[in-house]
């Protein structure tokens, strides 16, 4: 076949692709327009899960009658004009594709008036060409329905998915758009019922209260965002919410990050919300966070690809470095203990929080405490200020320390508080080549099962800064030595062999040794059903108000609870 050029038809089909995947991203472009035209209330229709129909409707400022019909041209857009504007886009949209795009694979159907005309302008397009406008009846504002989507693509119609999984997709870029513009009142409707809305009063904490429930998004961590160590001259600028540690998901798809209120997809920033969390949370679990990062328009490149959902950094090492920080600095210092016997959290919204405008009750004849009708708040602490106001009382069932404090009592689990302590206090030994070691008067001789040969040898080096000195002693045979001196009062060859086996699978250098750590402190650490004296426990609470992170084992067990005391004035019949 013989070069030759494609004809704009064809062309037009072609680069639809890029940017109209599926209904989703037909309701992403429209919507994006929306919030471009200073739209406040955006309403969104979708039939089959928009395979049949999409309409979105919003209150923007509308286009001028004389623009309507070029905003069918490709490149054709209101928001940049020369390359000094495409390195200073703060929009959403910018490329002009978005409705040429969806026009080349459906029928599309605008309605638009600007605030200088008393009628509005309706315009039909088929098959990317307009065939029909007239005046029109119409609020200031822009409506937008597509039909018949893909229907004369039949190649890219046929790799959708049901419309029930289509309709999920819609929901899923709504919700995620919803957060990033917590200002505008989204509401979508589905099939005729109303499945999604927002109020649209600003608060980041009322749209994820819609979107996760009241009660996890009240418990929801605000990243604080005004600390001068994280703040960069650059002015990298982190803010949002995130989940604390007992509110975890099994998949990360619950991690949302937005550049400048635009929400990205970025593996990396996504790890560094994880590693913010290691330690706080168990393996296999991961947080929610919705995080937005403001930035420098000069220090990003938003146009990778046609669907913008990719984002390059002209500094990305330090944009990862400040999430992290940034996360795990707002987890250390506000994350509090879980605590029973306190009231579920309203379905209330505070005038005077950041987050919240306005104070409404659902149903104030519902009981809204899990104990009784009684209305009761506790105030909450974190593991360090409550540790500090703790008077142990004595020791439970041989595995929980109690302790008389602030608000109630509190429980805390021996074995993963002095895991924690030995955890943190290994890490610095070990980085500081100072670790003590305790001489074997009798040197214990161990068999190394071939399945685990390779990782002693490669980690020969290692296993001595960890405390451990080996001697091969002959075919799968060692030599013991010496141990680290917190494993002394144990059985030191089945120690290490314990040891060897939990962390004989291990990654590079650093997953080797995080784990080598880990087990040292669990096998090291006082156990369930040790008895401990006064003494000892108040020095364990003691040193576990030193960790710089007290609140979980290094395997993401809490450490301790708390009892509310409302809850046993309630029992009681005091309240």
């Amino acid at each position: 076949m013989p070069i030759q050029v494609l004809s704009t038809h064809m062309a037009s089909k072609i680069a639809a692709g890029e940017v109209v995947e599926r209904p989703s991203s037909v309701v992403k472009e429209l919507i994006e327009n929306s919030i471009d035209a200073g739209s406040t209330s955006i309403t969104i229709d979708v039939v089959d899960g928009g395979i049949g129909s999409i309409s979105v409707v919003d209150n923007g400022v509308g286009i001028p009658p004389n623009e309507a019909a070029l905003a069918f041209r490709r490149f054709a857009t209101s928001k940049i004009s020369n390359d000094d504007d495409l390195e200073s886009v703060r929009t959403l949209g910018f490329r002009g594709e978005a409705l040429p795009s969806i026009a080349a694979v459906a029928q599309v159907n605008l309605l638009t008036r600007d605030s200088a005309n008393i009628a509005g302008l309706f315009v039909e397009v088929e098959e990317g060409q307009i065939v029909k406008t007239s005046t029109s009846a119409s609020p200031i504002g822009t409506s937008v329905a597509v039909r018949h989507l893909f229907h004369k693509v039949p190649a890219r119609l046929k790799f959708l998915s049901t419309p029930s999984s289509e309709g999920n997709k819609i929901q899923s870029v709504i919700r995620q758009i919803a957060m990033s513009f917590p200002s505008v009142r989204f509401t979508l409707i589905m099939d005729g019922k109303k499945t999604f809305s927002t109020s649209g009063t600003g608060g980041l904490r009322s749209v994820c209260s819609d979107i996760y429930g009241h009660n996890t998004a009240k418990s929801f961590i605000e990243i604080e965002q005004d600390i001068p160590e994280f703040t960069t001259d650059n002015k990298i600028i982190v803010h949002g919410l995130i989940s604390p540690p007992d509110i975890s998901r099994s998949n990360r798809s619950y991690i949302h990050i937005m550049v400048n209120n635009r929400t990205i997809q970025n593996r990396s920033l996504s790890f560094a919300v994880e590693e913010a969390y290691h330690g706080f949370l168990k393996e296999r679990r991961h947080p929610l966070a919705v995080i937005n990062i403001d930035i420098s328009p000069q220090d990003i490149d938003i146009n990778v690809h046609p669907a913008k959902m990719e984002v390059r950094f002209l500094r990305e090492r330090e944009v990862f470095s400040v999430v992290q920080k940034a996360v795990r600095h707002s987890l250390l210092a506000f994350a509090q203990l879980p605590i029973i016997g306190s009231a579920p959290y309203l379905d209330r919204v505070d005038a005077g929080s950041n987050f919240w405008k306005r104070t409404v009750i659902s149903n104030p004849q519902q009981p809204i405490s899990i104990f009784s009708n009684t209305v009761f708040e506790d105030k909450r602490y974190t593991p360090k200020a409550a540790v500090s106001s703790m008077v142990v009382i004595g020791q439970s069932h041989k595995v929980y320390i109690v302790a008389d404090g602030p608000e109630g009592l509190f429980f805390v689990d021996q074995h993963a508080a002095h895991e924690r302590v030995l955890y943190e206090k290994i890490c610095k030994a070990i980085l500081n080549g100072d670790v003590h070691v305790q001489g074997l008067l009798n040197p214990v001789i161990v068999e190394i099962p071939p399945h685990l040969m390779d990782s002693l040898l490669e980690h020969g080096v290692d296993w001595d800064k960890a405390g451990f000195t080996l001697d091969h002693f002959g075919g799968n045979s060692y030599v013991l030595r010496s141990v680290p001196v917190h494993l002394n009062n144990l059985d030191p060859g089945k120690a290490f062999m314990e040891i060897l086996e939990e962390i004989g699978f291990g990654g590079n250098y650093f997953e080797w040794q995080e784990k080598l750590t880990k087990s040292l402190a669990c096998h090291s650490a006082v156990r369930s059903g040790d008895i401990m004296d006064r003494t000892e426990m108040e020095n364990l609470l003691t040193s576990l108000e030193g960790c710089d992170q007290p609140n979980t084992c290094p395997h993401g067990r809490p450490t301790m609870i708390q009892i509310s005391s409302k809850y046993f004035e309630k029992e009681f019949g005091r309240i």
